[in-house]
């Protein structure tokens, strides 16, 4: 199940998913994605898993837009990674 987490100001959204375990490891999958106009795909997006702080797949954002969500993404993983918890628990 995908969970919100934030939106800034210029409409990139974060949202993550439920914690699972990848080989004794808990991870949390997360997404980022921004609506563009006048573009072939409708959002750039990001997507990748905590703890690993690196994104699988992207689509749209540049390299600097990728590396300051990625310092963000870092930033917050604590809260991230509890609120993926509690909701596991819920």
């Amino acid at each position: 199940m995908k969970h919100f987490y934030s939106e800034d100001s210029n409409g990139i959204v974060v949202t993550f998913s439920d914690i699972k375990s990848v080989n004794g490891i808990d991870t949390v999958p997360f997404y980022v994605e921004q609506e563009v106009q006048g573009h072939r795909e409708p959002f750039y997006f990001a997507e990748g898993v905590l703890p690993f702080f690196q994104f699988n797949r992207s689509y749209g954002f540049s390299s600097n837009q990728l590396n300051d969500l990625l310092d963000y993404i870092k930033r917050n993983s604590v809260l991230i990674f509890e609120l993926a918890r509690d909701a596991s628990t819920a």
